[in-house]
């Protein structure tokens, strides 16, 4: 890998052309490269803020730069934020990736480029995470106890053994269940109750280096199963196993697409996955999904324009609409989410900000939350129980309809989310899946850390990582020190990395050969920064060339296939820093 890692980085700002910032040589640290497009604002919202990271983990943040008078936010409104820490000792952050160093204390601080607006985030970088328990919280699997056989036979047995001994380690209290190496082949069709294996809260699953092979089976051929998963499970880990899916040594390759090797669903927190290999597999092999209950529509018949005062009541605003008629948040049970999730969730509203207030069963104000992001998942105060809630969101001209990218949009909805944060795939390889190496289709703050992706995409999406469907649920998704590799061996896949829709995502400080990147059109906020690339191609649905909706970022990247970019419309910019052709 090639690429600066010195302090004293200096550029210097060369102008625009076609709507892109263009930055070259040396004048400025990199942090600083966010805030060189200026918007005038007086007010910033971290829209995703976190109070503690453990040493060696990084997180992403996104930030809003906002106007307290007129309209606030607007989703063509140039929105570079400079990111800095007190102490970068303890914590470092770069294009708004910050990194956990050194156990301490500091301040995280976003600001506008001449620094007079700011807003600090107070961190707390804990020790590196360590699994070390004593023997006694330690479950050593008695193999004859669940009849599980570690020599590639009887995958009846051995896949409801797996699980039992899985949920015994449990229910015993054990922090840790330790399999015995070998190769255990198990089937979709015997899973226990008809549902995956699940990884329970509280419990470290080593396979100890043992292969786990799928047995083709009914569910294989229906296109259905998820082999693991943690569903709703907290402080869990899924560590030292090779998944081989179907295809493993097979001379005619089988596809289906929705089986899952593993998948991370619901409310999990807290999730590691490490030293794994996920291989040949079927369809999407590894994925990360959210799924939403819809509370309540606020539709056009129930906006008008005008605000909503501090006391609830409400006011004359302009480039202001609010709710009419008060609407149902009887349903939630501790957060909220607001935006459109069906189908394949391309229709928001156009301000993106809003501000949402939470009622008693007399209608009296109990709760407000000001600037919230659409899509991002919020959690109500302990012991607020709302009955009712109405919104205000801000736009020029009244919604009158629904645009199927960017526009305004009526119906949308308050949502019971269930998404998993904090999902770590650390040291992990995704080879040879025949749709999908990793399908990250929802998921806050998820790091995929010094993993390897090979030849991942026989059929359609021919992706290594594909950010597809969850649009903007998935945010602050970071790739960092990873191998991507197409070798041209694995039929005729492409092996794309994928960036349509998610919010937040970096990529950085990996080396890409072959296949291709696609950062469409309505990604926000991208950050490509110090990786190398050779022989990738870039393009996307809307025009060939690196393209988003929003501000982003493309720095210090060494490539011998440097990108077409692709201006957005309205104020947003592309960034582009000082990469290198090789």
């Amino acid at each position: 890998l090639m690429h600066f890692t010195g302090t004293d980085r200096r550029f210097e700002y060369k102008g625009e052309i076609n709507g892109i910032t263009v930055i070259d040589d040396y004048a400025h640290h990199p942090s600083e490269i966010e805030a060189m497009v200026v918007r005038t604002y007086d007010d910033i919202v971290i829209i995703n803020p976190f109070d503690t990271l453990s040493v060696g983990y990084e997180r992403s943040l996104q930030a809003v730069g906002i106007n307290s008078t007129g309209l606030r936010y607007d989703i063509w409104d140039q929105n570079f934020v400079k990111f800095e820490s007190s102490n970068p000792e303890i914590a470092s952050v770069e294009f708004g990736v910050v990194a956990a160093n050194k156990e301490g204390s500091c301040e995280i601080i976003a600001s506008s480029i001449d620094g007079s607006v700011t807003k600090s985030m107070s961190l707390t970088v804990t020790p590196a995470e360590v699994d070390d328990f004593a023997e006694g919280q330690i479950y050593r699997v008695d193999d004859h106890k669940f009849n599980i056989y570690n020599n590639g036979t009887h995958s009846q047995e051995t896949t409801a053994g797996i699980a039992e001994a899985i949920e015994y380690a449990s229910e015993q209290g054990y922090r840790k269940v330790l399999f015995n190496k070998g190769e255990y082949l198990v089937n979709a069709d015997y899973l226990p109750n008809d549902t995956a294996i699940e990884i329970p809260s509280g419990l470290i699953v080593d396979f100890n280096d043992t292969i786990i092979r799928i047995e083709y089976g009914s569910k294989t051929a229906a296109g259905g199963y998820e082999l693991f998963a943690f569903n709703n499970a907290v402080d869990s880990q899924f560590i030292n196993a090779t998944i081989f899916g179907e295809n493993y040594k097979r001379d005619s390759l089988i596809h289906r697409e929705s089986n899952y090797s593993l998948q991370v669903k619901g409310n999990s927190r807290k999730i590691r996955v490490k030293n794994c290999r996920f291989g040949w597999a079927v369809g999407f092999n590894v994925g990360i999904s959210f799924s939403r209950t819809p509370m309540t529509g606020i539709r056009l018949s129930n906006i008008e324009a005008g605000g909503i005062g501090s006391n609830g009541a409400n006011i004359s605003a302009t480039n202001t609409f609010r709710s009419i008629d008060y609407n149902s948040a009887a349903s939630l049970v501790d957060s909220w989410c607001l935006g459109n999730l069906m189908g394949y969730q391309t229709i928001y509203l156009r301000s993106r900000l809003y501000d949402i207030f939470f009622f008693d069963d007399n209608y009296n104000l109990i709760y407000t939350k000001a600037n919230c992001w659409q899509n991002q998942k919020y959690y109500l105060p302990d012991g607020i129980k709302p009955s009712w809630l109405k919104i205000q969101f801000f736009q020029e001209d009244a919604p009158t309809g629904g645009d199927t990218s960017w526009g305004e949009v009526i119906p949308i909805y308050v949502n019971d989310l269930q998404n998993p944060e904090d999902v770590v795939f650390e040291g992990c390889t995704f080879d040879h899946a025949m749709s999908t190496g990793l399908s990250p289709q929802g998921g806050d703050g998820v790091l995929i850390k010094n993993c390897t992706f090979e030849d991942n995409g026989y059929y359609g999406p021919f992706s290594h990582i594909d950010w597809e469907d969850a649009r903007q649920i998935a945010s602050g998704h970071i790739v960092s020190g990873c191998r991507f590799h197409y070798t041209g061996s694995f039929g005729t896949s492409s092996c794309q990395l994928i960036n349509i829709q998610s919010r937040s995502l970096a990529i950085h400080d990996s080396y890409i050969q072959g296949g291709n990147i696609q950062n469409r059109n309505s990604a926000t906020e991208a950050r490509y920064f110090h990786n190398t690339m050779l022989g990738v191609r870039k393009n996307t649905n809307v025009a060939t060339g690196i393209y988003s909706k929003n501000d982003m970022v493309w720095a210090n990247n060494f490539d011998d296939n440097p990108p077409t970019f692709v201006a957005p419309e309205g104020d947003c910019r592309i960034v582009v820093v000082d990469n290198k052709q090789i």
